[in-house]
């Protein structure tokens, strides 16, 4: 007779199993859960005497080489609990990466080795990102988006469900009630907004239909209006709905800003684009619908760069290397509220000092906020037009 608890049937009445069952048992527990586009074969070879570590089964999931992992394996219980493996991972990033001199003509997989991936990994990150966008951001900023994107949406990391909102409606779009009081709204005496949403299970030539079908509708209603595009993970796209556009959880040494933008674009596919780069298919767009004056460099406070290659170059170099440039900066963005200008299609030689920014005139353009009051009118659940799901 078997007696269970719970389900569970007594340790005290299981068979002793070996040290290799007990490693195969915890090692294969662990790659049950992903998936394998997502993910790198385990080496199934074990030690006699060596259970395998959290770290090095994480690592080996996530195509992450020893180095990182005899990096995770020196980390305390204390600081375990004060941060997930993401954060050290990025740590470990930081600390390698002044020493590392990036080479725009190597492949990024090469770069992303050095990095601290192995081959197999590295090629996981540059096959779902687009040949024209490659050089246009450090490896360690794709590496980063495809960690992120893995932390929040494999099921051995994260709880998070398929879609955050009614996650059993797909493929059309539906109305959800989003509450007021956790963000900083101008319309505060408005409890809560219904904002359009859509999940899709994947991006058929008929949801692309519904999409785009929906938006000129929108557009075709209300001609003192634009939408802009800013595309993210569902994780995000969720938290700026519940509590509103943040400035200061920007990337470092982007083209508009360091560490303290918020960006749009000015057409969808460039957002999708740019969203499911280095992410694959779980990714998100916020529709905004914008009264043309406040997107009105003139009459808020902006920048529009889009006419002055001289200053937007400029600006370029300032924002990538990090504001390095201090009274530069005080000239240039004091008191900006937003930004707009072409994309700089050479930030890696912009960075090294080899070039001057390319890209003005040519390129897509892309909108950046900065200013934290600006933001919260920007960022109004009233001005949010829809929220996509992939």
């Amino acid at each position: 007779m078997t007696l269970c608890v719970n389900g569970a049937t007594d340790s005290f009445l299981r068979p002793k199993r070996s040290l290799e069952e007990e490693q195969k048992e915890k090692t294969f527990g662990v790659n049950k859960h992903f998936k394998p586009n997502e993910v790198q074969p385990t080496d199934a070879n074990y030690k006699d005497d060596i259970m395998p570590s959290d770290a090095s089964i994480l690592c080996s999931r996530l195509g992450l080489n020893n180095k990182c992992q005899n990096y995770l394996e020196t980390l305390t219980t204390k600081q375990k609990k004060h941060h997930n493996y993401l954060y050290y991972i990025v740590k470990f990033w930081e600390k390698i990466e002044n020493d590392i001199q990036y080479d725009s003509s190597e492949r990024l997989c090469k770069n992303l080795v050095s990095l601290g991936f192995t081959d197999i990994g590295a090629e996981a990150i540059a096959k779902n990102i687009p040949s024209e966008l490659i050089d246009l951001q450090k490896p360690s900023y794709w590496a980063e988006r495809y960690l992120e994107n893995i932390f929040v949406s494999n099921p051995l990391l994260s709880d998070n469900p398929r879609y955050p909102y009614s996650e059993t409606t797909t493929d059309r779009f539906f109305k959800e009630k989003i509450l007021t009081e956790n963000r900083e709204e101008p319309n505060s005496d408005v409890p809560s907004f219904n904002i359009n949403m859509l999940n899709c299970t994947s991006e058929s030539s008929g949801n692309t239909k519904l999409v785009k079908d929906y938006l000129k509708k929108v557009q075709e209603e209300d001609k003192d209006s634009v939408l802009l595009y800013h595309g993210t993970t569902h994780n995000n796209a969720e938290s700026i709905l519940t509590c509103g556009i943040t400035i200061g959880n920007g990337k470092d040494g982007q083209d508009l800003s360091s560490g303290d933008g918020f960006y749009l674009s000015e057409k969808l596919d460039d957002a999708n684009k740019w969203s499911r780069a280095a992410r694959g298919e779980k990714n998100a767009i916020l529709v905004f619908k914008i009264k043309k004056d406040l997107i009105d460099a003139s009459k808020e406070n902006g920048l529009d760069l889009t006419k002055d290659e001289k200053k937007w170059q400029r600006t370029v170099k300032l924002c990538r290397t990090q504001y390095c440039d201090q009274k530069a900066r005080k000239d240039l963005l004091k008191g900006i509220t937003f930004l707009r200008g072409h994309m700089c299609l050479n930030p890696l030689d912009v960075v090294q000092e080899k070039d001057n920014p390319k890209g003005f005139g040519t390129s897509e353009i892309h909108i950046c906020i900065r200013d934290e009051d600006y933001a919260v009118k920007f960022g109004s659940l009233e001005n949010i037009c829809c929220a996509i799901f992939y």
